[in-house]
Formats: structure tokens, C-alpha cells, sequence
């Protein structure tokens, strides 16, 4: 990806707050790059026949998420590995950018 791209999620006050993907990534996964707070969060997002899956790089952790667009479902368990309800919500929105930004049927497949 040539540009910074943002997408907009809610926090859990409803305030509608700016994210910032700085790297993505496709092939047949989406890796991409969240910055929350100054960190850089290199994440990893798949599809395989179980499902869609989410795994972040340097921390071994992995989620198991629902469609990328299902916002709330994916925030919820995504808070299941990471205790933040905030954070959670920021790579919700995050991950459902990166999915409609780019078609996974037409450009990965």
C-alpha cells in the first residue's frame, strides 16, 4: 500500500475516533499494520475453512473472528485475548476497513 490508510470506529462512549492503517498488505492473507498510541501492531488476517482468523505478529496470540464486517462480534472476541475494550473495538473497525478496501474473492483468490 502506497498512502496511510484511515477508517473510523467508536469507542465505547460512542465517539467516533479516526484509526490509522500505515501497511497492508494482500496475498492469500491480509497483513496489515495497526497504530494505536504511538505502537505499531502488525496483524494478520485469513480465511481458511474454519473460518476467518486474526493473528497478531511478535504477541502469539490468535483470534477467531466472525464475517470482517461483523463488527461487534469480532470487538468481543477479539477483548477475550486482550482484556481492552477499547483496543478491541479499534482492530474491529480495523480489520472491517482492510475487508472492504480490498475484495478477498477478487484480489486474493
Amino acid at each position: 500500500m502506497d498512502r496511510v490508510m484511515n477508517y473510523l470506529y467508536k469507542d465505547n462512549d460512542g465517539k467516533i475516533i479516526t484509526g490509522e492503517i500505515t501497511y497492508l498488505h494482500i496475498t492469500p492473507f491480509y497483513e496489515f499494520e495497526i497504530e494505536i498510541d504511538g505502537y505499531r501492531l502488525n496483524c494478520y488476517l485469513d480465511h481458511l475453512l474454519s473460518g476467518w482468523h486474526l493473528c497478531f505478529a511478535r504477541c502469539d496470540i490468535e483470534v477467531e473472528l466472525g464475517n470482517p464486517k461483523d463488527v461487534t462480534y469480532n470487538a468481543e472476541a477479539i477483548y477475550d485475548k486482550l482484556k481492552d475494550k477499547d483496543t478491541s473495538l479499534m482492530i474491529a473497525y480495523a480489520v472491517k476497513a482492510v475487508y472492504l478496501e480490498k475484495d478477498y474473492s477478487r484480489d486474493v483468490l
